[in-house]
């Protein structure tokens, strides 16, 4: 199926959808054949799905949770919420999942040092851990959770699709099954491309 941009979307759709649409670049929209009602054949939708991605769209990092570690780390606050805003960073890299928190906080760590930030203290192993934390203590944003419930109302199949499942983690191993039983409910499929072994962008997963 030919994959869109979500800014597609935004014909047809009620306005909260359409508000959403023109955010989301990490979302892609599938399109399928006709469709079917009451076993009649209806004219078909130039969208039938949609896959969102997770960092920045679905759910986003609890960076205050995080702001007592760069303290502790001689670290300026706000920081790695700064970084996160940088295109071809490190951390919007693990954010988008091109890159794991293993490559990431090698990454993140040369990052800091080439701004000035003092990191004797650190090491990439400790910027890998504390990357999984933020991760793990991230939060879903209540307006997608809606707009991809209206989504599913309006017959569009969706999608959550992310390099690897570390939401809830920070708490406790059944606290990450919570989180993402919590979130199939609101997505038909949640694909994880370091399960699937293949790079986040192989058409392959869509």
């Amino acid at each position: 199926a030919e994959m869109h941009m979500t800014r597609g979307l935004t014909k047809g759709l009620n306005s909260r959808i359409a508000a959403l649409a023109g955010k989301c670049i990490n979302a892609r929209a599938l399109s399928t054949g006709a469709r079917f009602n009451d076993g009649v054949e209806k004219p078909a939708h130039p969208f039938k799905g949609v896959i969102f991605g997770l960092w920045g769209v679905v759910a986003s990092p609890t960076w205050s949770q995080h702001e007592a570690w760069e303290a502790v780390k001689s670290i300026p606050i706000g920081t790695f919420q700064r970084f996160a805003d940088k295109p071809a960073g490190a951390m919007r890299k693990m954010l988008d999942g091109v890159v794991g928190t293993t490559q990431g906080g090698a990454l993140l760590h040369s990052e800091l040092a080439a701004e000035g930030i003092d990191v004797q203290g650190l090491t990439p192993k400790d910027l890998t851990e504390q990357m999984r934390h933020v991760f793990g203590t991230g939060r879903i944003n209540g307006d997608v959770r809606d707009a991809v419930q209206c989504l599913r109302f309006d017959g569009f199949q969706t999608g959550l699709l992310c390099r690897e499942w570390h939401m809830g983690e920070a708490s406790a191993q059944k606290q990450k099954r919570s989180s993402r039983s919590e979130m199939k409910k609101q997505f038909n499929a949640i694909v994880e491309s370091k399960s699937e072994q293949l790079p986040l962008l192989n058409p392959a997963l869509y």
